[in-house]
C-alpha cells in the first residue's frame, strides 16, 4: 500500500436475505426491517459503476456486508467484499447498527491511510480528481457552524457527539486559530455569516452536515478510539441504535475541531430525499456538472409516489450504464 492510495468503503445490507432477516428480527421490529433504514432497491450496483467510472484514481473499494453479496456481484481485483467479522470485534457482532459499522471502518485489513466512506444511496455524478477529496494529506471539508435542535432521534446522537466534542476541545482556545479554514470564500457568505455569530457562544453548538461522500484519515479513527473510548465503546455495545450513542460523525467532527482538514466547497455535494423527487430532480441531480456526488436518501415516501423508486433506478440505470468490473 502506498501513502497515496486512497480507498472508499461502502456499507450495505440485503435486507430480504432470510438468514440475515432472522438474526435481524430478534432485535428490529418487522416494520423497522423493511423501512426505509433497511430496504435495498440495487442501488448498489449504480454507487459502485459511479466509484469507478468517475474515481479511476481509487486504489481499492471496500463493499462491507453482513456475510452478504449481490446477486451480480463477482470477483474483481479493484472490489473486494468484507465481512462485519473481518474488522468489527467480535464482543460487537452482530451488529445492525451504521454507526457502529463505521466506527470500525479503520480496522479494516490494509485499508488506506486515506479512505471515503458512502453509501449505497450515494453517486459520485462527475469526473473527479484527488483534490476533490484529499489535499496536502487532509481531507476536504467544511468548517461551518449550524446550531443543532431536537427533532428527530437522530439528534440525540448529535447531542451526545457535541457533548463529547466539547469535553475534549475548548471552543474558546480555538477562536483565532486557522481562521482561513473557520471562515472561507469557498463556504459561502451565509455560511460564514452564521458561523461568525455562532462563534461567539462558548461551546460547539453544531456543524453543518452535507450527508454525502466523506473523506476521512485512519488516524483520525485510532485518535478518536483512544480520546473517546468509553463513548464509541458503549455505542459499539448496542445491536441497535440507542439513545445513548455517540453517532459516527464524532470522527468528522474531531477532525474539524482539531483542524485536520482542508476548506472545501459544501455546494458540491447534494442531498435529495427520494419522496421529494421529481423526473426533472432526477435529471438535475445526476447531470448537473456543478456536483461532485450526491445522495438520493430513501426518505419521505407516500402512498401517491411509490413509483419513484423504479424512476430513480431508471434514471440511474441510463446515467451509469456500463457495468463495473464486478458484475456478471
Amino acid at each position: 500500500m502506498l501513502d497515496e492510495d486512497i480507498d472508499v468503503v461502502i456499507p450495505w445490507v440485503d435486507n430480504t436475505d432470510p438468514i440475515w432477516r432472522d438474526k435481524a428480527k430478534q432485535y428490529i421490529d418487522l416494520t423497522d426491517l423493511d423501512g426505509e433504514r433497511f430496504r435495498d432497491y440495487d442501488t448498489i450496483k449504480y454507487a459502485i459503476r459511479s466509484v469507478e467510472y468517475n474515481m479511476p484514481w481509487v486504489h481499492q473499494i471496500f463493499l462491507v456486508t453482513a456475510g452478504q453479496k449481490p446477486s451480480w456481484f463477482v470477483e474483481s481485483p479493484k472490489i473486494k467484499i468484507i465481512n462485519h467479522d473481518e474488522f468489527i470485534p467480535h464482543e460487537f457482532l452482530p451488529t445492525f447498527s451504521s454507526i457502529v459499522i463505521t466506527m470500525f471502518m479503520h480496522l479494516i485489513p490494509e485499508i488506506s491511510e486515506k479512505f471515503i466512506v458512502l453509501n449505497d444511496d450515494m453517486f459520485v455524478v462527475n469526473s473527479t480528481k484527488v483534490s476533490d477529496y484529499f489535499r496536502d494529506g487532509l481531507p476536504n471539508d467544511f468548517y461551518i457552524e449550524r446550531p443543532t435542535y431536537p427533532l428527530f432521534l437522530n439528534d440525540y446522537y448529535v447531542f451526545n457527539s457535541l457533548y463529547a466534542i466539547n469535553q475534549a476541545f475548548s471552543k474558546r482556545d480555538n477562536l483565532t486559530k486557522k481562521l482561513t479554514k473557520k471562515f472561507n470564500f469557498k463556504y459561502g457568505l451565509i455560511n460564514n455569516t452564521i458561523s461568525l455569530f455562532l462563534s461567539v457562544f462558548r461551546p460547539y453548538l453544531g456543524f453543518y452536515s452535507a450527508h454525502s461522500a466523506q473523506p476521512y484519515l485512519k488516524t483520525s479513527f485510532e485518535e478518536c478510539w483512544r480520546l473517546f473510548y468509553d463513548e464509541l465503546h458503549q455505542a459499539a455495545s448496542h445491536p441497535t441504535r440507542n439513545r445513548l450513542d455517540v453517532t459516527d460523525w464524532l470522527i468528522r467532527y474531531y477532525q474539524l475541531a482539531s483542524f485536520k482538514f482542508q476548506a472545501s466547497n459544501p455546494r458540491k455535494h447534494k442531498y435529495f430525499e427520494l419522496g421529494l423527487m421529481d423526473d426533472n430532480s432526477f435529471k438535475d441531480a445526476l447531470y448537473n456538472k456543478k456536483y461532485l456526488d450526491i445522495c438520493i436518501n430513501d426518505a419521505s415516501i407516500k402512498d401517491d409516489s411509490l413509483d419513484l423508486p423504479d424512476k430513480m433506478i431508471d434514471a440511474l440505470s441510463k446515467k451509469f450504464n456500463q457495468p463495473s468490473t464486478c458484475e456478471l
